[in-house]
């Protein structure tokens, strides 16, 4: 069967191909090791190689089926086919170096992304950081505001503590001057105070106290005059172990009633007024009274040289001595055994005595107050207390038990000396004697 030419070329194009496929063998092209591998980074020649005149020698053997008219200048130049396969090596080589290239690139791209991402995360790092140190510097510098503000306060408060230290100091000082300067210094008066009320004046008491007291409106009424029970409305509310028996079971209450009465007697008597001995003593309390609206100082100052001035004008005279004992015998005689002539003169004695202890009091350039009734009984009792105490014994044996306890009955008044305070003092009164009062010595239910 005749052939088209179609046909034809491609039988021609396959013998052609055969024959330089022989070729090729013949000259060992495909062996890798008779030409060296190029680098990677090897740039390829652009001079002629050998491979012309293979190329040349492979025209002329395989004949005109070969020629490449558009690579070559001459229309009669067979297609070298040993150029060819060079071609397809060096871009096999060259995909390699691309690939190897992509390779890198894409290492590069990963390593680019992966820095960008770190100093993307380093900068929002650093900016917390920074956020963070700027929160903690405003909050340092209003802290610091806030402390030098305390500071600027505390050095305030400072001077003026140290102001304040330094004006008690002088009046402390000021104070002591003239305690020294005194006849009677606080502590003398302390202690005259003390052994009278400790010696014959409790003495005197526990020898003439009735053995039991019998209750009469009188009797109540009496004790209510002088305010020595304590007569507040929470007091009656108080468990019967905290409060005062003054009935007949209660063998030691005409004693504690005797001690309160007699003290508070001779306290109004004497300590209420300078000028307690002398009949026109309201007048000199006028005086007094007019002179200390002006002047405070200049008031003392007359009422002790006007007591220095009587003398011994100035003493309680014993009639008068005699009968303010007659009448507290009189008022108080439910708390007293049978008095004899005896009993009434020894109680004089003590009038007199304690009026001499108040006349020494009074010569001093201060004003006295008592302290008593209501103004203690608002409080509770407390060890630790700077106007009040009680039984020495019972305080050992119960301590701080006592603490928060009711007071019952005051047995003595407390008795201040308050210091004439000068332009812009301010003086602490002095305690010459606190306040004995009465608290339950009994530990309680339960205890």
């Amino acid at each position: 069967m005749p052939q088209g030419p179609q046909e034809r070329s491609i039988d021609t194009q396959v013998n052609v191909t055969g024959s330089i496929v022989k070729y090729l063998r013949n000259e060992r092209l495909f062996m890798r090791k008779a030409t060296p591998r190029p680098s990677i980074d090897r740039k390829v020649s652009s001079t002629p190689s050998t491979s012309m005149w293979n190329w040349q020698k492979l025209v002329s053997y395989a004949g005109p089926w070969a020629a490449q008219p558009d690579r070559v200048k001459s229309s009669d130049t067979p297609i070298l086919g040993g150029t060819r396969n060079e071609k397809t090596i060096d871009l096999t080589r060259q995909r390699r170096i691309n690939e190897r290239l992509y390779y890198r690139l894409r290492l590069t791209e990963r390593r680019e992304l992966a820095a960008v991402r770190r100093l993307k995360d380093d900068k929002q790092s650093h900016v917390r950081e920074i956020q963070d140190l700027r929160r903690k510097i405003a909050k340092l510098e209003s802290d610091l505001e806030n402390e030098s503000e305390a500071a600027k306060s505390l050095r305030l408060q400072v001077a003026k503590t140290e102001s304040q230290l330094n004006k008690a100091y002088s009046d402390a000082v000021s104070a002591w001057k003239e305690d020294v300067s005194r006849d009677m210094p606080d502590d003398i008066i302390r202690s005259t105070i003390s052994s009278f009320f400790k010696g014959d004046f409790f003495s005197w008491c526990a020898d003439m106290s009735a053995p039991e007291i019998r209750p009469s409106n009188t009797n109540k009424v009496a004790l209510r005059e002088h305010d020595v029970m304590n007569r507040a409305s929470w007091y009656r509310s108080e468990p019967a172990y905290l409060k005062f028996d003054s009935s007949e079971r209660n063998e030691s209450a005409s004693l504690v009633l005797l001690e309160a009465a007699l003290s508070s007697e001779l306290c109004h008597c004497f300590l209420t007024t300078p000028f307690f001995m002398i009949r026109g003593r309201h007048g000199l309390k006028v005086v007094e009274e007019t002179l200390a609206k002006t002047s405070i100082e200049a008031a003392t100052h007359w009422r002790v040289n006007t007591l220095k001035s009587l003398g011994n004008a100035s003493s309680l005279d014993s009639k008068v001595a005699a009968a303010s004992a007659r009448k507290f015998v009189q008022k108080f005689g439910f708390l007293l055994k049978d008095m004899d002539n005896d009993a009434v003169d020894d109680l004089a004695k003590l009038f007199v005595q304690f009026s001499d202890i108040a006349l020494k009091l009074w010569a001093t350039k201060t004003n006295i107050r008592l302290l008593y009734g209501a103004e203690l009984w608002r409080y509770t009792f407390e060890l630790d207390d700077p106007f009040v105490e009680c039984d020495p014994g019972i305080a050992s044996f119960l301590g701080k038990q006592l603490n928060g306890r009711p007071i019952g009955v005051i047995m003595r008044p407390c008795i201040l000396s308050e210091p004439i305070p000068k332009a812009g003092q301010e003086l602490v009164p002095v305690v010459w004697s606190k306040a004995m009062v009465w608290v339950s010595g009994e530990e309680g239910p339960g205890a």
